[in-house]
């Protein structure tokens, strides 16, 4: 599968950077002014899907490998007096590599006069970007796939200077989510179903700021990987005396249910953050409604 999506650039983007009042306008070595570019990503993609519908239940494996290219994203940075932020098309290309996979799995099972219907979901990305930075390594094929993945070497001040081995910020290497769903439908009171969620993601690199002053990535440079996990409880269709349809719900739903600290990687809009920024801890939310 190949795929291909273009954010055009409007009016007032260029309007603000490229005509400014009291700036000069930025004009190339023809004089000719210099308009945002549209940006660009181009995606390249295998799957691959393994279904088996036997007496133990419906199973289902869908498995993508994928490239996807990022050209042209539009950056933000002072100029050289450190006056005036002005937007321009970066010259390099983001190239991310990866594998997914994605399993389910369904059965019921009987439980005295009723069916105990039982659905699990789970899902894991492998994945790893680099960033190219010259003509010869958009062209090259090896550039693609070697060096890619994430930097061991702690001293990322080293990677200062070479952009094409700097981590790539906001990029985990791996995510995964998995949820089981248990449901008994038309029970004395009405359908019943519990869900029980987890998902992980990986180590993230916090904002780079390219300030000549910093030059390094922003707070403690990166959040180690964290686990989150959910739950939900629903009674449906809830009848009261001789109802013949019960059109009522009740909802109980927990987010991160263990109340673990995490933190989401430190960018320029949060630098007063220099560990990051927490996330939401325990939450418990409960849904009383009437469905028609």
């Amino acid at each position: 599968m190949y795929g291909k999506a273009v954010n055009e650039i409007n009016v007032v983007q260029n309007a603000n950077d490229i005509m400014p009042n009291f700036y000069s306008v930025k004009t190339d070595l023809n004089n000719k002014i210099q308009y945002l570019k549209p940006e660009q990503i181009n995606t390249f993609e295998i799957g691959h899907t393994l279904v088996n519908d036997g007496e133990k239940g419906i199973f289902e494996m869908n498995t993508n490998i994928f490239l996807n290219s990022l050209d042209g994203l539009i950056s933000r940075r002072l100029n050289e007096t450190n006056t005036k932020a002005v937007s321009f098309n970066d010259t390099k290309r983001l190239i991310t590599r990866g594998v997914e996979i994605m399993l389910k799995k369904s059965f019921n099972l009987k439980l005295g006069a009723h069916s105990l219907r039982i659905a699990l979901n789970s899902g894991l990305t492998l994945q790893s970007t680099k960033t190219l930075t010259t003509p010869e390594d958009k062209k090259s094929f090896q550039a693609y796939f070697s060096s890619l993945g994430t930097i061991k070497d702690t001293n990322y001040a080293v990677y200062s200077d070479d952009e094409s081995k700097r981590p790539i910020s906001f990029s985990p290497p791996i995510l995964f989510t998995f949820n089981a769903v248990c449901s008994i439908s038309q029970t004395k009171f009405g359908n019943f179903s519990i869900s029980f969620g987890a998902n992980y993601v990986g180590k993230m690199f916090s904002q780079y700021d390219i300030t000549p002053s910093v030059n390094d990535f922003l707070g403690d440079k990166y959040e180690n990987g964290y686990w989150r996990f959910s739950s939900n409880l629903r009674l449906s269709d809830i009848k009261f005396g001789d109802m013949r349809q019960g059109g009522f719900y009740v909802n109980f739903k927990i987010a991160n249910l263990s109340n673990k600290k995490y933190y989401y990687p430190t960018q320029s809009v949060s630098t007063w953050a220099g560990q990051g920024v927490l996330g939401r801890g325990r939450q418990i939310v409960g849904t009383i409604g009437f469905k028609f």
